[in-house]
């Protein structure tokens, strides 16, 4: 089994790998990134990690257990950011005027960009030492967690004394440690993305070790090249509800949207945001560049995960039955002036894709976007829950009759401004399928 970062220093403020810090206040990170490569014909992992640290530099500490002994290697920090801007969900609407309105509408394409919001005791042993790029490491293997953790006090890795029960089950696991903190003459502007390799197939997060110190809300980003589509294996699936999308804000609220679907299932769920050929995150980064040409596929995954939520540590697999999915989502924004109608009269509706309506009533200020605002749909965020682990994806529970019913009572407000159109209703409320109906829950 695969875990994944441990960045601790104390007392300053510090973000290692995908967390802060305790006993100060938790840094707020745009998301928390990393990227696996699964060789299946070689049965070889490749990880990267994008490590976010403030404070002295020589508090920076920084532990990470994987399964295996590791190849160590400095990544690039350019592919990370080339991987969030090329594959960023789009929120785009296409304008459709019905009649003639009376006066000219200046709108045009909205898209908005979500990338842009990016061994002294004999209990320990030293497997290798050296050192990768700024860094200094040693690779060990420990007989207990109690054992590990003296070592690396006594050996200057600031590291909190309470840290030991969450390393208990990555010890029983028999893991390796890798340990790493700034070299001589180096100091935080020194700070590069680490990469290592080692054997297995085993994709995995340490979100319980993450606990000790991550912020509220934290935004995990998953990216998986591989030769099919990867989904969550321990964790669930969620798809959200378009129509609680600010389509005409360019989905501005999208991971607001994503934040309230995953907390269907108790935070215990991804959104899969693209899906498909690796070739569209193509930039200028040899790193990247060595990875598409090696893997024909890419899987973007994000979750978003509070301290009390990561009681699971999220693990991956490929599921070659699923189909993909596209980073860019389109709508009609629809305004009505038939009848002579002038633009400030004209009710207006979104069309999504799947054919539901949206209604925003009448009138458009200058600029082309609508007074009205769909924040009442975020109350039910999340269409399905799904179970994608095996070859077939296993519905968990459906909240489309919810999803459905919110769209009704929002449209109903809108009702006189003569839409004409209908969001054709799916009979039914909130089904739950198989065991896990106590262990979704709703939380607004």
């Amino acid at each position: 089994m695969l875990t994944l970062v441990l960045g601790l220093a104390s007392p300053a403020a510090a973000c290692g790998g995908f967390f802060c810090t305790p006993a100060i206040t938790p840094i707020d990170q745009a998301a928390e990134e990393i990227v696996f490569a699964l060789d299946s014909e070689q049965n070889t992992v490749e990880m990267h990690i994008e490590i976010t640290y403030e404070g002295a530099s020589d508090d920076f500490a920084w532990v990470l257990p994987v399964p295996e002994e590791p190849d160590l290697f400095v990544s690039s920090a350019d592919m990370f950011a080339e991987l969030a801007f090329n594959t960023a969900p789009t929120f785009s609407t296409n304008f459709v005027e019905e009649g003639n309105c009376r006066e000219p509408v200046r709108l045009g394409c909205v898209q908005y960009d979500m990338a842009l919001e990016s061994a002294g005791s004999t209990d320990v042993y030293v497997v290798d030492s050296e050192q990768i790029g700024p860094y200094d490491t040693v690779t060990l293997r420990a007989e207990s967690a109690d054992a590990l953790l003296t070592w690396l006090v006594d050996n200057d890795y600031d590291l909190p004394s309470d840290l030991e029960p969450l390393l208990e089950p990555y010890v029983a696991a028999q893991s390796y440690f890798v340990a790493m903190r700034l070299s001589a003459g180096k100091d935080t502007g020194d700070i590069e993305p680490i990469g290592l390799t080692y054997s297995g197939d085993g994709l995995s997060i340490p979100i319980q070790l993450t606990a000790i110190a991550a912020a509220e809300d934290m935004p995990l980003r998953v990216y998986v090249f591989g030769d099919a589509r990867a989904v969550p294996e321990s964790y669930l699936h969620v798809e959200i509800n378009e129509a609680a999308i600010d389509w005409l804000g360019g989905g501005s609220n999208y991971y607001e949207v994503v934040e309230a679907a995953a907390n269907e299932a108790d935070g215990h769920a991804f959104v899969t945001e693209y899906a498909g050929k690796s070739k569209v995150a193509s930039g200028g980064d040899e790193t990247l560049a060595r990875l598409i040409s090696q893997y024909g596929y890419l899987t973007r995954m994000t979750a978003v995960l509070s301290p009390d939520e990561m009681t699971v540590d999220p693990t991956f697999v490929i599921n070659s039955e699923l189909p993909d999915v596209d980073k860019d989502h389109l709508a009609d924004f629809v305004v009505d002036c038939t009848g002579g109608k002038r633009r400030e009269n004209a009710p207006s509706w979104i069309k999504l894709a799947d054919g539901r309506v949206v209604h925003l009533g009448e009138g458009l200020n200058q600029f082309g976007a609508t007074a009205k605002t769909v924040g009442d749909l975020q109350d039910v965020p999340a269409m399905s829950i799904s179970d994608m682990s095996g070859f077939d994806a296993e519905l968990i529970a459906d909240f489309s009759g919810d999803a459905d019913d919110s769209l009704d009572a929002h449209n109903a407000a809108y009702d006189e401004g003569g839409c004409g159109c209908s969001t054709a209703p799916i009979p039914g409320s909130l089904l739950f399928f198989g065991g896990l109906a106590l262990f979704l829950r709703r939380r607004r």
